[in-house]
């Protein structure tokens, strides 16, 4: 569970409540049957109102303390660590997925579409194979921390370098660096949780996660936000070592799919690029049993 009970501090602040407002109450009541025509009257108003203002703002501060209270209480009752599992279990799919999908470039030229065919087993192997006209056959072969690129015409595979990695994906807001094998959120960060938050309709937690080792990391620092039903990261910042935002990544759609959910409409942004997005839609994506073997470089030519 990822709240526990609360209910006798509950009762608590709403006791220091209750006592204040009647206190408040007495005053303006006290206020309301004075005649202000006398010094004497006068004096007693200004006695009252003084008392009140204070009170008043004993009061202001009282729910400002309580307020940072309750959101301390709140964090203190989160497991960061259970909603981050969520999000790997999200993530990282153990058996395989397979789909379909079109990645749509936008940027000053201009809107492009490019549509493949998708198959991953788990964070260290997955296979896009391009399907429109000028891209038709060229494949992108990811084998844990390697990647590979075959081009039809030439007959020929190229490994892409480490140095390469962080070059763009097909000209979109992505890295090569991006898609390549991941390690889970729960052995590469620590996390701390941030509050909740409703981001683009969804009642999301809002966590920040920190890399234990920042240099081993494209994105040493990340804040999330996950949806509360579902474990899904429905937004995310993305940042450098010294905590520059260099990406952001939104999902307008999902679907549930055995005991994980998937985004089927997710927008990247490359907040160094001006006026440019990358949107990934997937459609028939279901899971299946998928052998290791189908990532060989053997199977790549075919």
């Amino acid at each position: 569970m990822l709240y526990h009970a609360t209910q006798s501090k509950d009762i608590q602040s709403k006791n220091k409540k209750d006592t204040i407002m009647k206190y408040l109450q007495y005053i303006i009541h006290v206020l309301q049957n004075i005649t202000a025509n006398t010094k004497a009257t006068q004096l007693y108003c200004k006695f009252f109102l003084s008392i009140g203002g204070a009170v008043a703002f004993a009061y202001m501060l009282t729910t400002i303390v309580q307020a940072q209270e309750s959101q301390s209480q709140e964090s203190q009752n989160i497991d960061v660590d259970e909603i981050v599992a969520l999000v790997d279990n999200n993530r990282i799919v153990r058996d395989g997925l397979t789909g379909k999908g079109t990645m749509r470039i936008t940027d000053r030229y201009g809107t492009r579409e490019s549509t493949f065919d998708y198959v991953s087993k788990g964070a260290d192997y997955s296979l896009i194979t391009f399907t429109n006209a000028n891209q038709l056959g060229q494949k992108v072969l990811r084998r844990k921390d390697k990647i590979y690129l075959y081009y039809p015409d030439a007959e020929d595979v190229i490994t892409l370098n480490k140095s390469m990695f962080q070059q763009s994906f097909m000209d979109s807001d992505l890295s090569f660096e991006d898609i390549a094998g991941d390690k889970t959120l729960t052995e590469a960060y620590s996390a701390q949780y941030e509050g909740t938050e409703v981001k683009d309709g969804y009642e999301s937690y809002v966590v920040y996660l920190s890399a234990y080792n920042p240099r081993q990391e494209s994105y040493p620092y990340q804040r999330l936000w996950v949806e509360v039903n579902t474990g899904l990261v429905v937004y995310a910042e993305l940042f450098t070592r010294r905590q520059k935002l260099l990406k952001t990544l939104a999902v307008h759609d999902y679907i549930p799919l055995n005991d994980i959910y998937v985004g089927t409409d997710t927008v990247f942004k490359d907040v160094l690029k001006k006026d440019s997005s990358t949107q990934f839609l997937l459609t028939d994506v279901s899971i299946v049993d998928v052998s290791v073997a189908q990532f060989s470089l053997e199977e790549l030519r075919f």
